[in-house]
């Protein structure tokens, strides 16, 4: 009869024994953490009232006896704020080419670009919302506003010659 090696019935567990004490460590964390986590709500509940007469409000202020809370998210305020003002921007926009011409030379303090006009038949024509809000383009084309057109078209076509480098 040949000799067959039997497993030992620990074996198993004796070969994983680094991660079967890792997993312990991690539960034995996660039980004190929960542990600690825990509120105790009998102190809570001493602050409230014991009639449900009046229900609690919604919004407004708590009685003196409750602790500080958060009564109403603060989201809903900000998204209601953010429309309001959204829409009062949106009835400030230029309606006609003369109110759009006065407000860019009151915004920039320069008359508009050459082709304006047809500019705004393109506003039109597409329904944009946003008619006088170009600030952030104007401030990013601030600098160029200082260098002569042909000093532009001679660093353009210095930059054109710049071999392209490849990044590996």
């Amino acid at each position: 009869m040949p000799f067959v090696k039997r497993p030992k019935p620990l074996a198993f567990l004796y070969q994983k024994r680094g991660l079967i004490f890792l997993g312990c460590i991690f539960i034995g964390f996660m039980q004190a953490g929960l542990y600690a986590g825990r509120r105790d709500i009998a102190s809570d509940l001493e602050a409230y009232p014991s009639d449900n007469s009046q229900p609690w409000p919604l919004t407004g202020s708590l009685p003196s006896n409750t602790p500080s809370a958060v009564v109403e998210h603060p989201i809903p305020k900000l998204m209601a704020d953010a429309e309001t003002s959204f829409r009062q921007l949106l009835s400030k926009q230029s309606q006609t080419l003369k109110a759009a011409v006065n407000e860019y030379k009151k915004r920039y303090k320069r008359d508009p670009p050459k082709g304006f006009d047809q500019w705004w038949a393109f506003v039109k024509e597409h329904d944009v919302k946003m008619i006088d809000e170009y600030d952030g383009l104007v401030e990013d084309l601030a600098p160029f506003w200082e260098i002569s057109g042909e000093e532009l078209r001679r660093r353009a076509l210095q930059v054109s010659h710049f071999q392209r480098f490849e990044f590996r």
